[in-house]
């Protein structure tokens, strides 16, 4: 069986779509590896990918682009996100459309 080495901020999700070339993918490697999918993953974990085919077409445009997508919150990702941007608005209260 194959496996992946999971990077950091990774998500079950992230695997799925890099792996399998669908988030549909995401049951059978959580239950492949006895996880449930909302676990949160580990930079250098090692998961078992089951053998089925998914998405091809994304799979191997994930591979061939060295393209890994990493969606979790982590400290090393949080502080960009608030550093270059506007943090939170709330529609009504700190502007209004009209």
């Amino acid at each position: 069986m194959k496996t992946v080495i999971v990077k950091s901020g990774q998500t079950l999700l992230d695997i799925a779509l890099q792996e399998k070339g669908s988030i549909e993918a995401i049951e059978e490697i959580a239950a492949l590896n006895g996880l449930s999918i909302t676990d949160e993953l580990s930079a250098g974990m090692e998961l078992t990918l089951p053998a089925s085919a998914w998405n091809k077409l994304i799979e191997n445009y994930c591979k061939n682009n060295d393209v890994s997508p990493a969606t979790a919150l982590t400290d090393d990702n949080m502080y960009d996100l608030w550093k270059g941007g506007i943090g939170y608005m709330v529609v009504g209260v700190d502007f209004k459309i009209g």
